[in-house]
């Protein structure tokens, strides 16, 4: 027969459940403030670093810009071309404007002005075909010159290369990847469905494990494997021009083009951890739409 203790009353709590693991929970926080270290110390320290930032309404403005490009292609493919093309131009403004720090001069507004205004030009000029992307971003090129000539004078070399350079690397990458964007939209608008799908998938799996780990190599290997599942289902689909076939063909060039796409919008900065979230929303795309363009 048990004897009841007559010290514990009949409506007594139960005893605290102990953690198996003593400072388990303790150990997890510190393992993550580790890779967020890590990551931090590998922005800081590489020069083509890609980083994943995590403040911000990054889910948000990525689903407005999804179903923005995707309805615009489907239903009015200019709304889609003003989309890219507004995209492009703060991407441009915000490259330039990380070379300068935010420091006020006549050459940073020069810069800032001449990379803004090309980039747009560029996008729109897409809603006319890809020669007219590509006659305007060599237009463009030679007034980027021109003007860095006439605001520095012909005796300040280091100067003129400064500016123009500056310019050029703002707005020429990112006024044609949006440009042939748009010009996706006006020829096979299922074509730029698929490579905004075939993107979004590589960049969302990318972001969600890249932001917890401690390397280089993993968010990019998840977005990889992401966009070769969305790749086999998409080809179950009709998505014309592309068949089954060339459908393999394009994601595998587009698994290529997205890191190397970060890579290349890392170079367009000073460093690869400059704020810019208008570029690292377009550079992705930064390979991946000339390329699909031209071989489409």
């Amino acid at each position: 027969m048990t004897i009841a203790n007559p010290d514990s009353g009949p409506n007594e709590a139960p005893p605290p459940k102990v953690d198996s693991v003593p400072g388990a929970k303790e150990r997890r926080h510190q393992r993550v403030e580790e890779r967020a270290m890590a990551r931090e110390s590998r922005w800081r320290h590489h020069r083509f670093s890609v980083p994943y930032r995590t403040s911000g309404p990054k889910v948000t403005l990525g689903v407005i810009w999804f179903v923005g490009v995707i309805s615009g292609a489907l239903f009015y493919a200019p709304a889609a071309g003003l989309l890219v093309a507004f995209v492009a131009v703060l991407a441009a403004l915000q490259s330039a404007d990380a070379h300068f720090g935010g420091e006020g001069s006549v050459s940073r507004n020069m810069s800032l002005s001449l990379a803004g205004g090309l980039a747009g030009l560029i996008s729109v000029a897409g809603l006319s075909g890809m020669f007219y992307v590509g006659l305007t971003a060599v237009l463009a090129v030679m007034l980027c010159l021109a003007v860095a000539i006439w605001a520095e004078g012909l005796g300040e070399y280091d100067a003129v290369v400064h500016d123009a350079q500056i310019a050029i690397r703002s707005a020429i990458p990112v006024g044609v990847a949006a440009g042939c964007m748009t010009a996706l939209a006006q020829v096979a608008p299922l074509a730029l469905v698929t490579l905004v799908v075939l993107v979004s998938a590589y960049e969302v799996a990318d972001f969600v494990v890249g932001t917890g780990s401690a390397n280089a190599l993993e968010g990019p290997i998840a977005g990889i494997a992401a966009l070769a599942v969305v790749t086999f289902t998409a080809r179950l689909l009709p998505l014309e021009p592309l068949t089954a076939r060339t459908l393999v063909a394009f994601a595998a060039l587009t698994a290529v083009c997205c890191p190397l796409g970060q890579i290349l919008a890392s170079a367009l900065l000073p460093h690869g951890d400059r704020w810019a979230p208008a570029l690292r929303r377009l550079d992705s795309y930064l390979l991946a739409a000339p390329l699909w363009l031209v071989l489409l």
